[in-house]
């Protein structure tokens, strides 16, 4: 099937785009040394991750329990929850998922380390942890001062096994490449090394360090404390990471259709809202980067046109350069996967929803 017999809205990912991107972590992190845990979140799609095993990812990364969840279902190891869990319900189907799967959780807070050891041990598991340092994004994470205090705790915890630290520079990552930004993502990075040279005077090894994303790769797996790199929007692109990441290619675009050309200077789109996340970046049509989304509504988008385009009419198809991977594709149930223009595989978003 052509991509333009498709209805609108309609989510493509350029198979070919998507395993060049892949290739290319893969080939730059072994040359480094560092593992890829690739973070899941940004796709839900099963079939994207194993590609990423197959090309030699050592694990997946979630965002949320119930994405692990999935995972499993679908036959994945190896998972890391690189978030905190909380609260009764989710510590239970957290012990239920750690009987069938290796998987590893972060924690950055003393009561929850209690809260998670009650329920290993008396389950009689042990549960894989990293505890999650705040290293500059004032998001969740322990602070570094503390976080050696806090490694202590959980290696006294019978029902815990402490697997290392974890951590995330999110706030230097769109940065534009150079020298302030590498100094700065280093800086970030070694209270982590501040940490484990605490820890090696009480002899406590830490096997793991992941950090790192898609904006500052090249930084994270460069530096010595850094194990593996949580990267995910490196697989499929956006005008967000493309801007400070231009080696890695936009392999996802929306194909939608005008549904109104109001005037020269405005055409319509049948994506708004619902469909498309322009919260951290703008979009553009693909090949067409004059025609720029200008506003969104629920189940509208106004592009404006600083050029001549009489072919920009009612019913006419077009495709729209996703602004926000991880904001955008959740929302679609399936990914049209496309080669030359044809339909070649229709893949499930399966993390779609899965936000518990």
């Amino acid at each position: 099937m052509n991509i333009y017999d498709l209805d609108t809205p309609a989510l493509l990912v350029d198979v070919d785009i998507l395993e060049r991107n892949l290739r290319k972590m893969a080939a730059i992190t072994a040359e480094t040394g560092t593992r890829v845990r690739p973070h899941s979140k940004v796709y839900k799609c099963i079939e994207i991750v194993r590609k990423q095993l197959e090309l030699g990812a050592m694990g997946v990364t979630c965002s949320k329990l119930s994405e692990a969840e999935v995972l499993a279902d679908h036959g994945i190891d190896n998972l890391l929850v690189a978030n905190e869990v909380v609260g009764q319900p989710k510590i239970q189907r957290l012990i239920d998922l750690v009987r069938r799967v290796d998987v590893m959780v972060g924690v950055d807070h003393p009561l929850a380390v209690d809260a998670l050891n009650a329920a290993a041990t008396d389950a009689s598991v042990r549960l894989p942890v990293l505890v999650d340092m705040d290293i500059g994004m004032k998001r969740n994470g322990i602070a570094p001062e503390d976080a050696a205090e806090l490694v202590r705790k959980v290696v006294a915890s019978r029902g815990l096994e402490f697997r290392g630290l974890m951590g995330y520079e999110g706030h230097l990552v769109s940065m534009p490449p150079g020298e302030e930004k590498t100094n700065a993502v280093n800086e970030a990075l070694d209270r982590f090394s501040f940490v484990i040279d605490e820890l090696k005077t009480d002899g406590i090894d830490v096997p793991i360090v992941s950090a790192g994303g898609t904006g500052d790769y090249q930084i994270a797996a460069r530096h010595p404390a850094v194990t593996e790199l949580q990267v995910g929007t490196y697989a499929v692109m956006d005008t967000l990471y493309g801007s400070f990441t231009p080696e890695f290619e936009l392999a996802t675009t929306i194909l939608c259709t005008v549904t109104s050309r109001p005037c020269r200077e405005r055409l319509i789109l049948d994506v708004g809202r619902k469909a498309v996340n322009t919260a951290l970046s703008t979009s553009t049509l693909k090949d067409r980067p004059t025609v720029e989304m200008k506003y969104t509504y629920a189940e509208h988008g106004a592009m404006t046109v600083d050029e001549d385009a009489p072919d920009l009419i009612p019913g006419v198809k077009v495709e729209l350069v996703v602004p926000y991977a991880c904001g955008t594709i959740h929302m679609y149930e399936q990914m049209h996967i496309v080669r030359d223009g044809e339909v070649v595989d229709i893949w499930p978003v399966v993390g779609r929803g899965k936000v518990q």
